[in-house]
């Protein structure tokens, strides 16, 4: 997705995991036995000398290599089969094979926060989306005028306010023993009232939002302003293997 997928850093919402973007996978990942050690720690022999120790920090989530590929094979496939946001459809395939692989991760975090990991995957989809949302050279395209820095600067506020606004909300929930259907209508007006306000602000809506969602300059027939061949002309894809979980062990 014109390598601007970035996550929000630490904290829940759309801020599930640290910030290196999820097809950029090119930042030195620790060698594989360190990795094992860290998702499988062993207790030392001899207590820790303090200004020389430090408990060693989780290894961060990776993409999967093929990530690009199921995304771009999901779109095919949805308008192969005319469904009426295929930018959506393709977006969500992607971070859902993204949170297979780091499925290990998605669970601690639920655990953390005390919510499921269907909510973690919600929140990790939707904080995706956020970002993509603030792309504002291809907000313009789509919109097909300038957005004043005004209102950038307005739109990255709502997504900030937002993001604070619903940690407390739902941590709140949480100490307060909220049911889980509770904490889903929280997160759904969260989405809502994001999303309206953006609209109100840019101009965008959701057919546009879902031709942002799409866009890929890698993909012969993005970005928006460019239209799809026609269907008959696209070859079905086969539907790409399931994602494993990744190793967690050497």
């Amino acid at each position: 997705m014109a390598g601007t997928l970035a996550l929000v850093a630490a904290g829940l919402v759309w801020s599930m995991w640290p910030d290196p973007p999820v097809q950029q996978v090119a930042r030195a990942q620790p060698p594989e036995r360190e990795r094992s050690e860290l998702l499988h720690p062993v207790r030392p022999s001899e207590p820790p000398v303090q200004g020389r120790d430090r408990p060693a920090s989780a290894p961060s989530p990776e993409a999967p290599e093929d990530l690009a590929k199921i995304k771009n094979q999901a779109y095919a496939k949805a308008v192969e089969d005319g469904v009426a946001r295929p930018g959506e459809v393709a977006f969500r395939e992607m971070i859902d094979a993204f949170m297979a692989y780091n499925q290990a991760f998605a669970e601690a975090q639920a655990r953390e926060e005390g919510i499921t990991v269907a909510e973690v995957h919600e929140l990790t989809y939707f904080g995706f989306k956020v970002l993509e949302t603030q792309r504002w050279g291809d907000v313009e395209d789509l919109v097909e005028h300038p957005i004043s820095d005004e209102v950038k600067a307005q739109a990255e506020q709502l997504m900030h306010e937002s993001n604070a606004d619903f940690k407390g909300e739902i941590r709140q929930l949480v100490d307060d023993g909220a049911s889980e259907e509770e904490r889903w209508a929280l997160i759904g007006d969260t989405q809502s009232r994001y999303m309206a306000k953006y609209f109100e602000l840019t101009g965008m809506n959701d057919e546009l939002v879902d031709e942002l969602l799409a866009g890929d300059p890698s993909r012969s027939f993005a970005p928006a302003d460019t239209p799809p061949p026609p269907l008959e002309e696209i070859e079905p894809a086969p539907p790409p293997p399931p994602v494993e979980p990744r190793p967690s062990a050497g």
